[in-house]
């Protein structure tokens, strides 16, 4: 077959491929940086700083899901790497619904959910006609679905929760003790009386 007989949708298919490659290695370069900052800081989690959930990573997200959710190819494995592949990016960014307000974290969650929605309907279509349907309600369904919006209802309340206990720890120990300590004095003082 000689190159003047491609469709157009055959010429631009390598364009869209790297297109998907590079919005891919941006968010997997995003990741990675967290991840090394993390163990650099010695941090138990990884602080979202660069990639954490904003306009420009659903964004990301949903060039990087373009292929998968392409509903004129069949479903393959790769497909399913894809969508993997989706659920780590999520996991990587759920730390930092915590760092939101309460508005920006409605905002953020409602622009997921319209993404979510899109790529996990196109995947049912795709599914329902292959022999992947219990992976997908097993597996992808909950994890797209639930996970990360579950996360996000108990956000406010915890913060809440945790801004409470603080305050309150904070008030027991102005009160138990005259002077407040910064934190190098206090460091001080631990190692001094223990």
């Amino acid at each position: 077959m000689d190159s003047n007989s491609k469709t157009p949708a055959e010429v631009m298919m390598p364009w869209v491929g790297l297109y998907v490659a590079i919005a891919s290695f941006i968010c997997v370069i995003a990741m990675a940086a967290d991840a090394v900052q993390a163990v650099w800081q010695w941090k138990l989690w990884f602080p979202n700083r660069f990639f954490t959930l904003n306009a420009a990573t659903i964004t990301l997200i949903a060039i990087a899901m373009k292929l998968p959710v392409d509903l004129s190819t069949d479903l393959s494995d790769k497909k399913m790497v894809s969508m993997f592949f989706l659920v780590t990016m999520l996991a990587n960014f759920l730390p930092s619904l915590g760092l939101m307000d309460d508005k920006e974290l409605l905002m953020n969650i409602v622009a997921l959910a319209i993404l979510l929605i899109t790529i996990v309907v196109n995947m049912g279509i795709q599914i329902y006609l292959s022999s992947y349907w219990v992976a997908y309600l097993i597996y992808i369904l909950p994890l797209l679905i639930l996970w990360p919006f579950s996360v996000a209802l108990t956000v406010p309340s915890m913060r809440k929760k945790l801004e409470h206990r603080y305050n309150e720890s904070q008030q027991l120990v102005s009160s138990h003790q005259e002077k407040m300590f910064s934190a190098e004095e206090l460091k001080l003082y631990v190692k001094n009386t223990g």
